[in-house]
């Protein structure tokens, strides 16, 4: 933090140096004065300029040095902007202030030294540690997971084919969800959308509420939005307001039987996908696989790494802090 601040106050000095002194040279011509008999001839003014480009340059060369990528350096520029990647190009968006602000102050994240995970906790909220499942974990022994200091799961209840658009059930939600509870984690349950209308997501959240029906869940149903990375998005071609809507109505129809609705995505998904304006009330759960999230906005779940080692899961798994009001 103190080599981003030290950055940004170089950056600025330079730049202010050059806007400065162009502007000063351009009000003394316009005021009929000399530059040269004033004191400040062509030379010099070069001199100036070329000085404060050399601060802003080096300021820059040793970011590089440094480790940071030119993503870091845009954001810490342009820090009244989401700055993302997306078609092949850096991308602005301005901070909507109207927005409710994150509510983590990154100098209260803990990071354990031996495991990597992550913690959190200040005046008004505290972490609890969980893992998010799919078939892709196979058998997992969730009281290896509980005594490895986990505290809850997300469950995947199934997803819909983004290539036929079949809605399927995830065949290990029943013993995860199950086993789950029987060793004392409290669930909550994710479906993996790719509706492209509003009765496809009313589709999709049906299907989520009878799957749950039988068990006590206490963490959110989470409708999931993300790109792909292989194959091509049903969701794809939706526009930002099209995709809202699909969002909304699973959301109203989990909320309306009586469940805690979460909407998850990431970077991109959340600020050049969605209206936000039009999900507001609606909790987020925000995968950014870092040590500080990048996001102004709030979310109460954050994914924060997809190479997790836990105790009683064979190969990577998704790590996840939710962070409760005391």
């Amino acid at each position: 933090m103190k080599r981003e601040k030290l950055f940004k106050a170089l950056l600025a000095t330079g730049l202010a140096l050059l806007v400065l002194t162009s502007g000063m040279l351009i009000h003394l011509q316009a005021s009929g004065v000399n530059i040269i008999t004033g004191g400040l001839n062509e030379k010099r003014k070069n001199e100036i300029k070329s000085q404060g480009k050399q601060e802003v340059l080096t300021a820059i060369q040793n970011e590089y040095n440094n480790g940071s990528s030119t993503n870091n350096m845009l954001r810490n520029i342009f820090d009244g902007y989401i700055v993302y990647q997306a078609n092949s190009k850096y991308n602005f968006a301005k901070i909507n202030t109207s927005l409710n602000k994150s509510l983590i102050n990154s100098d209260n994240i803990k990071v354990d030294s031996n495991s990597g995970y992550i913690s959190y906790e200040d005046a008004n909220y505290k972490s609890v540690a969980g893992v998010d499942l799919s078939l892709y974990q196979g058998d997992v022994d969730f009281s290896k997971v509980k005594n490895a200091g986990f505290d809850y799961c997300m469950l995947r209840a199934g997803y819909r084919t983004y290539g036929g658009g079949i809605v399927t059930a995830d065949n290990k939600f029943e013993t995860y969800v199950s086993d789950a509870l029987k060793n004392n984690l409290d669930v909550g349950v994710y479906f993996f959308s790719s509706a492209i209308n509003t009765s496809e997501a009313r589709e999709e959240a049906d299907f989520v509420l009878n799957a749950i029906r039988p068990y006590n869940i206490k963490y959110p149903i989470v409708i999931d939005v993300e790109d792909i990375t292989t194959g091509t998005s049903r969701q794809a071609s939706l526009s930002s307001d099209e995709l809202t809507e699909v969002v909304k109505t699973f959301c109203e129809t989990i909320s309306n039987a009586g469940y805690s609705v979460m909407i998850y995505s990431n970077l991109k998904g959340f600020v050049a996908n969605l209206n936000l304006e039009e999900l507001e009330k609606y909790d987020k759960w925000f995968a950014n696989y870092s040590q500080t999230p990048y996001y102004p906005y709030k979310f109460t779940m954050w994914q924060y790494s997809s190479t997790g080692k836990v105790d009683g899961i064979n190969g990577d798994v998704d790590l996840n802090i939710y962070l409760k009001e005391k």
